[in-house]
């Protein structure tokens, strides 16, 4: 299994110690990087605010498309 990849390689399947399973990899200057899985699992995802339905049905207007209709 070749170890340096040409300039164009993004990323490769390897076995990942850490996940115990073969896994997308980073290819960093034609070698092979950090697991994309276990990078996921480090960068903590931010918190998405709850939106009621009249909150969501102002922000995209259907009250006036109501209105327009006479509904």
């Amino acid at each position: 299994m070749p170890e340096h990849f040409t300039k164009n390689t993004i990323s490769a399947t390897f076995w990942c110690n850490k996940c115990g399973k073969a896994t997308m990899h980073r290819v960093d200057d034609r070698r092979r990087g950090p697991c994309m899985v276990c990078m996921e699992r480090l960068i903590p995802s931010p918190a998405v605010a709850k939106v009621s339905v009249a909150e969501q049905s102002a922000l995209f207007g259907d009250s006036l498309v109501r209105d327009r209709r006479g509904d």
